[in-house]
Order: structure tokens, then C-alpha cells, then sequence
């Protein structure tokens, strides 16, 4: 049998990196859980009431991961990603914060429920 055929006698789980089954739908709600259990954090990812356990980090209650263990998993995840170069962002403001919830009246954001 090849790799690519897929047949009743066989389902590929490990075989392929990319699964169109996960992708997460736009309606979905997806949230990182952070709980406690006795004396120790746990993180675990949760897509619409589901736990998608972290595949290298998963021994901890209902397929959670210890913090610490956690924080590293992200910290390699993410290590020396551009995330500039990445999305594609061209320019850069300083802004740090959002303001629109307050100046809505001396700004036009192009919003016409905001019309007095």
C-alpha cells in the first residue's frame, strides 16, 4: 500500500504535517485554559468545549501541561519568528494601547452607529 492511498484498512494519523481537519472553523471559540490542581498550574487548549491536547506536553490533568513546561513549549514555538516579516507589516506606530472607547466623539473611525 502507498502512503497516499487511503483505504477502510487504514487511517493516517501521524503520517501527513498538514490536516485540513484542523483547521479551526471561524465561528469557533477557542481559549487557552490555565487551572489549578493542588499546589500546581496547568495550561491545556480548548476549541469549542474540546481539549486539543499540546502533542509534546499533555501528562497533566485532562491533557494539560505544567506551566513551566508550557512556557518553554511557547518560548521554543515562537523562538526567532519576525513577526513583522511574518504578517507583513510594512510601517509600525508606537500606539500601545486602544483608544477608540474614548475618543469615538473627537475622532471619525469611519463607524456610522456612532452618529449622534
Amino acid at each position: 500500500m502507498t502512503k497516499n492511498n487511503l483505504t477502510a484498512e487504514h487511517v493516517p494519523f501521524m503520517e501527513n504535517t498538514f490536516h485540513r481537519s484542523w483547521y479551526v472553523p471561524q465561528g469557533a471559540r477557542v481559549y487557552t485554559e490555565k487551572f489549578q490542581c493542588s499546589n500546581d498550574t496547568y495550561v491545556r487548549y480548548v476549541i469549542n468545549d474540546a481539549v486539543v491536547p499540546i502533542e509534546t506536553c499533555s501528562t497533566g490533568p485532562g491533557f494539560s501541561c505544567e506551566i513551566n513546561d508550557f512556557y518553554d513549549y511557547a518560548e521554543k514555538r515562537v523562538a526567532g519568528t519576525d513577526f513583522l516579516k511574518v504578517c507583513n507589516v510594512s510601517s509600525v506606530s508606537n500606539s500601545t494601547e486602544l483608544t477608540f472607547f474614548w475618543d469615538w466623539n473627537t475622532k471619525h473611525y469611519n463607524d456610522t452607529l456612532l452618529k449622534q
